[in-house]
């Protein structure tokens, strides 16, 4: 998580990630069971399948794509149409003929989390049921492939994908519970292979990283486990750096942060911080503006979209004495700084 750039994630970042390394006190705790997993796949295209229980609402942009549509008689100024634009090409929707859906997934978060729902991993079903018995029993216990040195990849067979993105490849998978506060805590990260012939392109999204937290009486070995909160970082090599947090309970609410990378620099003090704005505009129109950084709240209770941007502006002050008030990622509703404001359609699963 980049935690200078929207610092409503930082708590929320702080809450997921904290305690997700490799743990030696302990010595009750059951073995870490994470193993080397290889696997080939035909498609790692989703789609709901007739007769099968459907897989694309518990995708990660599921709600907040269609959350985005704005109710009868409102303007959203382009804002459903680039923002969905933008997320198709990083997380590999596909889009429905209205617009206001997808109807297929392929990007390698919504993948893993397919395929660890489906019960289709035997290492991973194990790692599941580590955490349900250390739960039930009132214990502390992990899953976590980096300390066994254990590697994750994932092979399609079929398509016509290049071939660094044919064979994807996750350093981190964990799991763990935390017996205090009654929570089971998931990360999972994957990182893009430069393609073999130095002729073909780079991929675009060049790593994903995504974390949850679930309530350990939910937590079930099998199937879907809903989490309280979420979150989402993707690395592109043109498209931006984005953020996606989802929070299930209390204010029930999205948020999605995007922008061009900005620059570190010293000031003369000797102060190092990121301070210089992005070179250039993300290539999206929103109310008639081309930014290079915006922040779009959901709140799903009320239906209501907040849209905020900034073009020329950095995270930091220039003196990095402070955050930077006009950066999209800390303008502030109090401060009427939204720059789009409309009502959404209702999305009924997050009311």
């Amino acid at each position: 998580m980049r935690h200078s750039r929207l610092i409503a994630l930082i708590p929320m970042a702080a809450l997921l990630l904290s305690g997700c390394g490799p743990e030696n006190s302990g010595s009750n705790r059951p073995p870490n069971p994470a193993a080397d997993v290889s696997k080939d796949f035909e498609s790692f295209t989703l789609r709901n399948e007739t007769g099968l229980p459907e897989v694309l609402p518990n995708t990660v942009f599921y709600d907040f794509y269609r959350g985005l549509e704005p109710a009868e008689g409102e303007n959203a100024k382009n804002t459903a149409a680039a923002v969905r634009g933008r997320l198709d090409e990083l997380m590999g929707l596909t889009p429905s003929n209205d617009g206001t859906t997808y109807t297929a997934a392929r990007n390698p978060i919504d993948f893993l989390n397919y395929v660890i729902n489906s019960n289709l991993v035997g290492n991973f079903n194990e790692g599941r049921q580590l955490i349900y018995n250390a739960v039930t029993d009132g214990e502390s216990a992990f899953y976590n492939t980096p300390q066994n040195n254990a590697s994750i990849r994932f092979s399609e067979t079929e398509g016509d994908a290049p071939e660094s993105d044919r064979l994807w490849v996750y350093p981190l998978l964990d799991w763990r519970n935390n017996p205090g506060p009654g929570t089971v805590v998931t990360s999972r990260q994957f990182v893009a292979r430069s393609p073999a012939d130095e002729s073909d392109p780079e991929p675009e999204v060049q790593s994903m990283q995504w974390a949850a937290r679930i309530n350990e009486s939910v937590f079930s070995v099998s199937g879907y486990n809903r989490p309280d909160f979420e979150v989402l970082s993707i690395t592109a090599r043109t498209l931006g750096i984005a953020d996606l947090q989802k929070e299930y309970v209390a204010r029930k609410a999205d948020i999605f942060f995007l922008s061009k990378p900005s620059s570190i620099s010293e000031t003369d003090d000797g102060l190092r911080c990121e301070n210089v704005p992005p070179e250039n505009p993300l290539g999206i129109t929103i109310a008639g503006e081309n930014p290079d950084c915006i922040r779009v709240e959901i709140s799903y209770v009320d239906s209501t979209v907040r849209v905020f941007t900034s073009r020329g502006e950095a995270p930091r002050l220039s003196d990095c004495s402070d955050f930077n008030a006009n950066y999209c990622g800390f303008q502030q509703s109090e401060e009427n700084d939204e720059a789009v404001i409309y009502n959404s359609v209702t999305i009924d699963s997050r009311q």
